[in-house]
Formats: structure tokens, sequence, C-alpha cells
């Protein structure tokens, strides 16, 4: 499944757009060093569009990995899997 580096990378691509960083490259290179590939932090960006994922603003980074495990899994048994809708409750 994920290494722990591609976790790592993960949680740093979502910490960074949770920080509202103007720039997520270095963002993420100033938590993990600056060799991280321009093409593994813009990897994470486009799995973090992917329907299967959907990440939103506020989701936890461990949610977001658990999601790629459940499209990964479904893709390994033949289906499609459908992340849930992520409600946002604003009454707080």
């Amino acid at each position: 499944m994920l290494s722990p580096e591609q976790k790592r990378l993960v949680g740093a691509v979502v910490s960074a757009i949770e920080a509202h960083a103007t720039d997520i490259h270095a963002a993420v290179r100033a938590q993990l060093g600056p060799r991280t590939a321009a093409e593994d932090i813009e990897a994470v960006l486009g799995i973090l569009a992917l329907p299967s994922v959907r990440y939103q603003r506020g989701m936890a980074a461990g949610t977001v990995i658990a999601r790629i495990y459940d499209a990964l899994d479904a893709a390994a048994a033949g289906g499609e899997y459908e992340a849930p809708e992520f409600d946002i409750d604003d009454r707080y």
C-alpha cells in the first residue's frame, strides 16, 4: 500500500493546504526537506482531487489516507470507491 514516506508526503501536503500556504511546494519541502520532488507533490495534489478521495479543507490527513486505501482496495477488487460527502457543521 502506501509507504511511510508516501504517508508523510500526503500528511505534509494536507498540512500545507490546511495552513493556507501560498506555495504548497515550499511548505512541503520545509516539512520534509528540500529534495522532495515537485512531481511527487503534484501527484499527491492530483490524488486529493480524485472523486474517490474528494479531499476538502478541514479533512484530517488520516481520513485522506483511509480514503486512498479504500479506493485502492475497491480498484483491486474490480470496483470503484465513491467517497462520502464531507459535511461541514457550521453551527459552531
